[in-house]
């Protein structure tokens, strides 16, 4: 066995390997490592901001199509880029909203354990939402793993789960 053969051999393999493997997961931890950095930074005051802008803004999206002023609009918003992009809108409005009323000074970084629950409970929250958009589940649509350990029979639960680890973070 030469040399070419056998890294071509390993090559083939960890392809092989990495494409089976669901690139949801890697993408959830991404996202949660990131949030818990920023609550270890700042405490966690924005994470529990757009963990409750992410409710907020689902509710208005789902209204805004029956909404005075918004129902043409929305009717002639049939991308599925152009209704994600309301729905991003909302949500940056809302947390502003959200951020500025639970904005507390003094509220530093947290500490390490606090900082990891804020980012995984928030990123639990986000994905729960996500998965109840339509234009942004058009856009990433979860795996079935995802999709099976969040389904609708425990988001509830999920999300009770999420927010009281958020009120523990909040001290």
């Amino acid at each position: 066995m030469d040399l070419p053969t056998t890294s071509v051999a390993l090559v083939s393999t960890t392809t092989a390997l990495l494409s089976a493997w669901p690139v949801d997961w890697p993408i959830l931890g991404l996202i949660a490592a990131l949030l818990s950095l920023e609550s270890f930074s700042s405490g966690s005051t924005r994470t529990s901001a757009i963990s409750i802008a992410a409710p907020i803004s689902w509710v208005v999206y789902q209204w805004l199509s029956s909404t005075f002023l918004f129902t043409a609009v929305m009717s002639q918003l049939t991308t599925v880029s152009a209704q994600s992009a309301v729905f991003g809108l909302i949500f940056i409005a809302m947390y502003f909203i959200v951020h500025r009323m639970i904005f507390s000074f003094g509220s530093g970084g947290g500490d390490v354990p606090q900082s990891l629950i804020a980012g995984f409970a928030t990123t639990i929250i986000l994905l729960i939402f996500w998965l109840q958009t339509p234009p942004l589940l058009e856009l990433w649509k979860f795996g079935p793993q995802v999709q099976l350990i969040f389904n609708e029979s425990v988001r509830a639960w999920w999300l009770a789960g999420a927010f009281a680890a958020l009120a523990y973070t909040r001290g």
